[in-house]
């Protein structure tokens, strides 16, 4: 009697984690992004000089290339006569083309909010707009969970048409861990 009973208990502790060790885990289905990279402006932009900006985003796969998600990033310019930052938010959609296992190309569009702050000479002031931003980047997993990649990003704002046309772009490096 006493062996049979150490034997049922035995099972019900061994068995589930047998069955545990058949099933592999379910794939990771959201991400975050961290990034650093290099950024501009174009268009009504004469003395405001390229500099390093940040870039943070979380996203969900949906379907296994598609990803969506919410993205900040933060830009500071030096000016000629002070400074100049820029801050924009961003809900952004992503297409995956896997290339092998280990390495994707992916395309990427955005919709958003962005704001200006300056402060010069003649005094400080700030601005906002809504922006549209495309781009696309590379990805490559260096584990099941990590990734390293670049990315370009062209981002064309709304400005007033009294404010001229400053457009910004981004090319950065970026790591990811899915979870």
């Amino acid at each position: 009697m006493k062996k049979l009973l150490v034997s049922f208990v035995l099972a019900a502790i061994l068995i589930p984690f047998s069955a545990s060790a058949q099933n592999p885990q379910p794939q990771a289905r959201g991400f975050v992004e961290g990034g650093i990279g290099f950024g501009g402006c174009s268009g009504d932009c004469e003395g405001v000089d390229s500099s390093i900006g940040i870039n943070i985003s979380g996203f969900y796969m949906i379907m296994p290339n598609i990803a969506v998600g919410a993205t900040i990033r933060y830009q500071m310019y030096s000016v000629e006569f002070g400074d100049l930052s820029s801050m924009a938010l961003g809900v952004e959609g992503r297409f995956y083309l896997p290339l092998n296992p280990m390495l994707k190309l992916y395309g990427l569009g955005s919709v958003g909010y962005t704001t200006m702050t300056y402060e010069n000479d003649y005094g400080d002031g700030d601005d906002s707009a809504f922006f549209v931003q495309l781009g696309g980047g590379v990805e490559y997993s260096i584990t099941p969970l990590m990734a390293i990649g670049a990315q370009l990003k062209y981002q064309i704002n709304s400005w007033d048409e009294s404010e001229g046309d400053f457009d910004e772009w981004y090319l950065g490096a970026t790591v990811s861990f899915k979870f």
